[in-house]
């Protein structure tokens, strides 16, 4: 999204946040923004693990950069969403 889009800075993380709906952690799907307070931060929600919690991927310095975590530390989601792309949902895994 970030090299498709040509955001790469905190200023841009804003304008990105900015220009995208509101959504609740439940409905948070695949391919939605997660931010930081003050957008200082993004991650793209990618999945649930085992537990049925949102896994993020984002980058972070010490850690070889591209990390998968939950969402601790991010204060927001927010869909991000291109006319032509459809959102999809997770598949319910079986119990």
């Amino acid at each position: 999204i970030m090299a498709t889009t040509h955001y790469s800075s905190i200023k841009d993380f804003a304008k990105q946040h900015d220009n995208c709906e509101d959504i609740s952690w439940s409905e948070a799907l695949p391919g939605d923004l997660v931010f930081y307070p003050n957008d200082t931060h993004i991650g793209i929600i990618i999945g649930k693990d085992d537990d049925g919690e949102l896994l993020v991927v984002h980058c972070v310095s010490g850690y070889n950069n591209v990390v998968v975590t939950g969402t601790e530390g991010f204060v927001s989601v927010k869909m991000f969403y291109i006319n032509y792309l459809p959102r999809f949902s997770i598949p319910q895994t079986q119990s």
